[in-house]
């Protein structure tokens, strides 16, 4: 690197704006939300930077760990010879999350939190935007407790299953149309072969997305994380039935298994149970494991709008000097729930419970 590149670089990433931290597992929507933001922020003449990998790289707070996000054309191609630049326009279309970590586990700990707090305050953050699930929302609220008010602060949630209350998630939409559509196959084949399918799906806390998946395919039952379970008549009812399926949230008694060291999912386990029962089983059982395809989906249309609607308020919010919000829609309402507020746990009416067992009601 020359010496006059090095300098330009060094000036570009001595100071940032605004910074977006992005972390948890991937989901439909992280890449399109992250262009929308850098788009909304730079009509505003702020600069918009991000971490390479999460809150990984605030602990690090080298220049390699980060990335200036330019979305206007003209703009990239003025700064595109400095290393770290990167065009967020393409993102609107990309699958996946281009920066993010895999859940640090270590940003848990007090000092490596502090660690992060001091990279923000040294490089001069403006206002943080962080994205993700209910652990990201963790991340940044601990953060929060360490940094001065007068650093902005803004979540918003990106997560398949949904597993932020009071409002609609990026790639919820998604992921319950592609697990949908994915049990409508073991269905299919069920039907063909005469046979019972045990399907784990995502549902780590009360298990949004296994239950409207499985409301969305027919399937004949969800088993979630907060089930009560009568498994004799579970084995009754599918003796009675040529064909099943069951859709199994990989939350479903997990403190438990975790407790006991048992290593099975939670297909594996649910069916383990059945066959506790010591009713024989009349039909071929085959259990599927958690598939992480619906992951790297392509984001539809009710995500991608979603996206753009989060992404503008945040920039309104940011706009307005507000902090500590997250941009919220339910039901076509927009508003914004304050992090005090913000509880990581999605809920269930139960009437959808009892829609999702079609197989011990009739």
């Amino acid at each position: 690197m020359t010496e006059n590149l090095q300098n330009d670089t060094n000036r570009l990433f001595k100071e940032f704006d605004v910074l977006l931290i992005q972390d948890g597992g991937c989901a439909p929507g992280y890449n399109p939300v992250t262009a929308f933001i850098t788009y909304h922020l730079e009509a505003m003449k702020r600069g918009v930077y991000a971490t390479r990998e999460g809150f990984k790289s605030l602990v690090a707070g080298k220049n390699k760990d980060f990335v200036r996000l330019v979305y206007d054309p003209a703009l990239f191609q003025k700064l595109d010879h400095i290393p770290g630049v990167y065009h967020a326009a393409p993102l609107s279309e990309w699958r996946g999350a281009q920066l993010r970590s895999e859940r640090y586990k270590d940003f848990l700990q007090i000092d490596i939190q502090k660690k992060a707090a001091a990279t923000i305050k040294r490089k001069k953050v403006k206002a943080i935007i962080a994205i993700g699930g209910n652990g990201t929302f963790r991340g940044i609220q601990a953060l929060c407790e360490m940094l001065p008010t007068s650093i902005q602060a803004f979540f918003i949630p990106v997560t398949i299953d949904s597993d932020v209350a009071g409002t609609d998630c990026i790639g919820q939409h998604t992921g319950v149309e592609v697990g949908a559509e994915k049990i409508r196959r073991y269905m299919a084949d069920a039907r063909t072969h005469k046979r019972v399918y045990i399907i784990e799906m995502m549902g780590a806390n009360s298990g949004f997305h296994a239950l409207h998946s499985c409301l969305g395919s027919r399937a004949h039952m969800a088993v979630l994380p907060d089930s009560v379970i009568d498994h004799k008549k579970v084995v009754r009812a599918i003796n009675k039935r040529d064909e099943c399926v069951i859709v199994v949230a990989e939350g479903y008694k997990k403190p438990f298994r975790e407790e006991k060291g048992i290593k099975d999912n939670a297909s594996e386990f649910f069916y383990k149970e059945l066959l506790a029962t010591n009713i024989k089983l009349k039909r071929k059982v085959v259990c599927e494991p958690f598939s992480r395809d619906i992951r790297g989906a392509a984001p539809n249309n009710m995500d991608i709008s979603l996206a753009q609607r989060m992404a503008y308020n945040v920039a309104a919010y940011l706009k307005a000097g507000t902090s500590r919000l997250m941009p919220a829609v339910l039901s076509g309402r927009e508003y914004a729930i304050p992090f005090n507020e913000i509880t990581t746990d999605n809920m269930k009416e139960e009437t959808l419970k009892i829609l999702a067992d079609r197989l011990t009601t009739v």
